[in-house]
């Protein structure tokens, strides 16, 4: 006679599954996945990274991990454990200081190409965005940091 499987034996399941996964964790590079030497080893390649213009590419986590040659888990935990949030919304917020740098040192380019620059390639989506995490437009943080420079 098969039993179905209750809440109690789904938890333990998963209690069991949690421990061979920290185990076999413990086994790949930079120990346990919660130390500060892979931390550290982790942001000095994202620095990298970054002074490489790699942050406008459309890359997944999976695909930044393997450039960087760790294990896709090592830069999810990373992001969760140093940043507090997801790879994404951290490459959103690099690209979008990179974008309001490049507004004031470089008022030749418009401003729909340096999105495009950091990679945000369409310009109301850009515009947007820019907006929502400055409370002004591109073109008004242009003209309030020349004023400034």
């Amino acid at each position: 006679m098969l039993l179905e499987p209750g809440r109690q034996d789904f938890n333990m399941a998963r209690t069991g599954l949690s421990k061979i996964l920290d185990s076999m964790r413990k086994l790949l590079p930079f120990g346990s996945g919660r130390s500060s030497v892979r931390h550290s080893d982790i942001s000095r390649l994202l620095e990298q990274w970054i002074d490489n213009g790699r942050y406008s590419e459309e890359a997944s986590v999976e695909t930044v991990a393997s450039q960087m040659g760790i294990a896709p888990w090592m830069l999810t935990d990373y992001f969760r454990d140093v940043h507090g949030k997801r790879f994404t919304t951290w490459r959103k917020e690099i690209r979008l200081s990179k974008a309001a740098d490049l507004l004031v040192e470089k008022p030749e380019i418009p401003a729909s190409k340096i999105g495009m620059m950091v990679g945000i390639r369409d310009k109301s989506n850009f515009r947007n965005q820019f907006r929502l995490a400055t409370g002004m437009t591109p073109a008004q943080w242009r003209e309030i940091g020349r004023a400034h420079v």
